[in-house]
């Protein structure tokens, strides 16, 4: 999805450049939807005082139309790879098959919306160039980062589910396995490091099922990923414990990575 988080985030930049006049922002260059070069063209365009106004005017509404060509190509490949992503999706849970299905349908209107407004570009003036500029701005801002955001925090959660899965199996290996180990030995710190590892995989749970929750009920994407997020780093704290665990028994400390 990293590519699709590229794809999303300098479409913003894109537009908010195309705005505004400011210099050239450090957008991503690994694919095909990176503006770096369009918007250095018009940064350049815009404090060159060597030729006329209306050859610069020309020359701008030039570049614009090709800069909203491009976001709009661009924002159609962003929502079918999103589409291709969500139909990866496997459930027969009908709240996650309604989701998708709702997904599904708020990226088609999306295609469409692009494909409406790009219908119109050739036939702008600059002045209006700028404000499709700023329609696109505004509508991903409010309607379709809700989209967007949505479908990669379901694509994400999705993805968890079977990790979940695997690490209360694990618990549950690690638990039976060391249960005799420390009998021998009244202060063992085995019993509450058990303990603490279950207590992190419990709410591991109950933030998982929170995220879904807020996936569920369509609230804001920030929210479902801030969840998620907490969730796989409780899970974390989980292996943790077992890590001290397994240095107790053996007597190997957990190693140490560095970058």
């Amino acid at each position: 999805m990293v590519l699709k988080k590229r794809i999303s985030v300098g479409l913003g930049l894109l537009l908010f450049f195309t705005l505004s006049g400011f210099g050239p922002s450090v957008l991503a260059a690994e694919n095909d939807c990176a503006f770096d070069q369009e918007a250095a063209a018009l940064f350049e365009l815009q404090k060159n005082t060597e030729i006329g106004f209306s050859q610069k005017a020309d020359q701008e509404l030039s570049l614009r139309q090709e800069i909203l060509r491009k976001i709009v190509g661009c924002g159609i490949d962003e929502a079918n790879g999103l589409k291709i992503e969500l139909s990866k999706i496997s459930s027969q849970d009908a709240n996650i098959k309604r989701l998708k299905e709702r997904f599904v349908l708020e990226l088609d209107q999306a295609i469409n919306y692009y494909r409406i407004n790009g219908s119109q570009i050739d036939e702008l003036d600059l002045s209006e160039s700028r404000a499709l500029a700023k329609k696109f701005l505004d509508w991903r801002a409010n309607n379709y980062q809700y989209t967007s955001g949505g479908v990669i925090n379901l694509i994400t959660w999705m993805g968890n589910q079977n990790f979940f899965k695997i690490s209360e199996s694990r618990f549950d290996q690690v638990a039976k396995a060391v249960r005799f180990v420390s009998l021998d030995d009244p202060e063992s710190e085995i019993p509450s490091l058990i303990k603490e590892s279950k207590m992190s995989l419990d709410e591991a749970k109950r933030l998982n099922n929170e995220a879904w929750q807020a996936l569920r009920s369509y609230g804001p994407p920030d929210k479902a990923l801030g969840l998620i997020k907490a969730s796989l780093e409780q899970l974390s704290g989980m292996y943790e414990g077992f890590f001290k665990i397994n240095e107790i028994i053996t007597g190997i400390p957990k190693p140490e990575y560095t970058e």
